[in-house]
């Protein structure tokens, strides 16, 4: 399965955003041992151990990635299936290209952008909170 090692690659990616290392995964479960391994939540942690698994029937799907905590978050598909209505209504209205079109390309933008998000909640920047509930009470 192909996105097996696409799995493995996205582990690397999100290990190397949120440690500022890459993981030594040949050597098990090595990478745990970096000093910001002990600062990542537990969402995150168990997220990059799953991706990371030597075990490729082991690593997440697309779709368990998707419903992952750490991605999720609180309220998340609340907010997602409010801004995908509301994106994709905006754009239909401006051309003549079918919702459908518009629909699938604003649920890749919003996936991204929960992923952003998420990293930027991990790491503890405030882009991500600004205006937001979560954000005033993190910040106070």
């Amino acid at each position: 399965d192909a996105f097996k090692a696409d799995a493995f690659g996205l582990g690397v990616v999100l290990y190397g955003l949120l440690c500022s290392a890459l993981p030594d995964a040949a050597k098990g479960t090595a990478y745990e041992r970096h000093r910001r391994w002990s600062q990542l939540s537990a969402n995150v942690k168990s997220l990059i151990k799953a991706l990371l698994s030597p075990d490729p029937d082991q690593r997440p799907s697309p779709n368990d990635i998707n419903q992952h905590e750490w991605i999720t978050g609180p309220g998340a598909r609340e907010r997602k299936a409010s801004n995908v209505s509301a994106f994709s209504n905006e754009l239909q209205a401006a051309s003549n290209a079918s919702p459908t079109c518009y629909r699938s390309a604003v649920e890749a933008l919003l996936a991204a952008q929960e992923v952003v998000v998420a990293v930027q909640r991990e790491r503890g920047t405030c882009c991500w909170a600004l205006g937001s509930e979560e954000g005033e009470s993190a910040f106070k």
